[in-house]
């Protein structure tokens, strides 16, 4: 992997990460909103959702600079 390669992977990581912060900023909203309203089934899904974004993009981040790290 060229030194450009792997900046174009990093930088579209950095966006990555941020469409998937604000998706989680959004469920963390939507799960409050959901619990208030007493849709308690709604909530615990969305608030899971959530946390399994939050993991699934902190192992995208160790194996793609992990990977980077490689080459």
């Amino acid at each position: 992997m060229t030194p450009d390669e792997r900046a174009h992977i990093v930088m579209r990581l950095v966006a990555m990460q941020h469409a998937l912060r604000t998706v989680c900023d959004g469920a963390e909203e939507a799960g409050r909103t959901a619990q208030a309203a007493g849709a308690n089934g709604l909530a615990v899904a969305t608030f899971l959702m959530k946390e399994a974004i939050e993991e699934f993009a902190k192992e995208l981040n160790k194996f793609v600079l992990g990977n980077a790290a490689d080459e």
